[in-house]
């Protein structure tokens, strides 16, 4: 769902909440748009009765969105488990038992005694743990020992459990393993933190070039990056390539943009990538608990999905009103409050972040503060029209309700962020959301109604989905093998 267009004040506001006291907001009691808006734009004649293509693979892409996010923001409470079908590096070290006993009270005490060489491994690759040539003891010991990657596993087995693994001379006595877990291979439903380096090339496939013929900067970089591969959330050439990668390893590849990509300099281009796994990590299930975990608000998965289909066909009724709106001119007085809010901002913008907004709206929108300026109003534009065309007029009831909860985000805001105390939080988000202004509450309220009958103008069709889950496929998978 599109959301209000929020002045740069107040992004800097909510990214640094101690800034509040240096930003001053116009409360300005003359409504916006107040006028008749069809001499300025004409919104398409069709938007109260579209029918629209509901893609439930969006829907998944937004659930595994959402699983890539958890192991982002808690990746110490996903690191890798080892786990069953995982191909595995170990040090495997082998132990005969030594028997001791006690001189002073005839107890038998046993311990590890000599390594067998014979026995022992370095680096040993165990593929398809829980099917693979270890005997089956240990395999299930490695399977449900939590361990982590770097782990070491001790057991101590009797021989009946490793027969046909160890030599018949060692029939009737127990073995020691020590086996640490030293790494292992990317495979699909991991999530991997990379860092990486995107480069242009040539025809031949080397690093471009410019026309000094200095190798030219990567087009895109990082240092550590979620990835999910099986997901299709990157493209697929740079997913697949992930997969068999094993911890700390670093490689390259060469990747293809699909022809339908997104950004147009991209289309069917062949790219060079430079890779790094820094971690590996497990992702969370999707279900009830996930969702009870981060969406505390919703009751079930079911209420869950609900919500972001409703999202998405609130975002593309949105779009095609945006999209296909008319503007035959921006009106003067709401761009001339645009300006001057940006000045005043911008004042203080390169003050916080080190580089001036214009430089800020430049990277972030490829965008001059004129188009800026012009985006901001075409989305005001498109609300205010929709709103005024079908009689949806917040009431002061409505709007009272919307400035008590702003008090409230924020008032919790100033107390996370900034530990002040109730009664001092409370104080200064009630004097913050004074300052916003009416319009800015108003617009607020206003917004959702427009989103509201957009949904509801719309005739949905659920496509059904080509992909599922990754991680609902592999739980189905290991159910059927166990």
């Amino acid at each position: 769902m599109k959301k209000r267009i929020i002045s740069i004040a107040l992004l800097v506001l909510m990214i640094i909440p101690v800034v509040s006291s240096c930003l001053k907001f116009k409360d300005d009691n003359d409504k916006k748009y107040d006028y008749e808006l069809s001499d300025y734009i004409t919104l398409p004649s069709d938007y109260k009765d579209r029918k629209l293509d509901l893609e439930l693979d969006a829907l998944q892409a937004a659930i595994d969105t959402y699983l890539l996010k958890a192991v982002q923001e808690n990746s110490d409470g996903y690191k890798y488990k080892v786990s069953r079908g995982d191909d595995i590096y170990v040090d495997i070290n082998v132990y005969d038992e030594l028997i001791i006993t006690s001189e002073n009270t005839d107890a038998v005490i046993t311990k590890k005694g000599n390594k067998i060489d014979a026995l022992s491994k370095s680096n040993y690759l165990i593929e398809n743990l829980g099917s693979s040539p270890l005997p089956y003891a240990i395999e299930l010991d490695l399977i449900n020992g939590n361990l982590n990657i770097k782990d070491v596993l001790e057991r101590k087995y009797s021989y009946d459990k490793l027969e046909d693994f160890i030599p018949s001379e060692y029939e009737g006595k127990n073995i020691w393993f020590d086996i640490k877990i030293l790494n292992k291979k990317v495979e699909l439903g991991d999530v991997v933190s990379v860092a990486y380096k995107g480069y242009h090339v040539d025809e031949v496939g080397n690093k471009a070039k410019d026309e000094n013929g200095k190798e030219k900067d990567p087009f895109d970089s990082s240092t550590g990056a979620f990835f999910f591969p099986g997901t299709k959330l990157a493209i697929d050439d740079f997913e697949n390539n992930l997969v068999g990668m094993k911890l700390n390893e670093q490689f390259s590849f060469y990747a293809t943009f699909p022809d339908d990509y997104s950004e147009e300099e991209f289309k069917g281009k062949r790219v060079l990538f430079e890779v790094t796994i820094n971690n590996v990590y497990t992702p969370p299930v999707y279900n009830s608990n996930f969702i009870k975990t981060w969406f505390p608000d919703y009751s079930s998965r079911s209420e869950f999905e609900a919500s972001l289909k409703k999202e998405f066909i609130m975002t593309k009724m949105y779009d095609y009103v945006l999209e296909n709106a008319v503007v035959k001119e921006y009106p003067e007085a709401e761009y001339n409050l645009h300006k001057a809010e940006i000045e005043e901002a911008s004042a203080s913008f390169e003050e916080y972040y080190g580089y001036t907004f214009d430089e800020y709206i430049k990277k972030a929108y490829n965008m001059t503060r004129d188009e800026y300026i012009k985006s901001q109003m075409l989305t005001e534009m498109v609300y205010y029209t929709v709103s005024k065309e079908n009689g949806l007029i917040p009431t002061e009831e409505m709007l009272t309700n919307e400035k008590q909860n702003l008090i409230s985000y924020y008032k919790a805001l100033y107390m996370q962020q900034q530990g002040l105390d109730e009664k001092t939080a409370l104080d200064t988000a009630t004097s913050f959301v004074n300052n916003l202004g009416e319009s800015y509450i108003y617009e607020n309220v206003m917004y959702n109604m427009v989103e509201e009958f957009l949904y509801k103008c719309a005739t949905v069709t659920e496509l059904p989905a080509t992909y599922e889950s990754i991680t609902t496929k592999i739980a189905r998978e290991e159910a059927v093998t166990q």
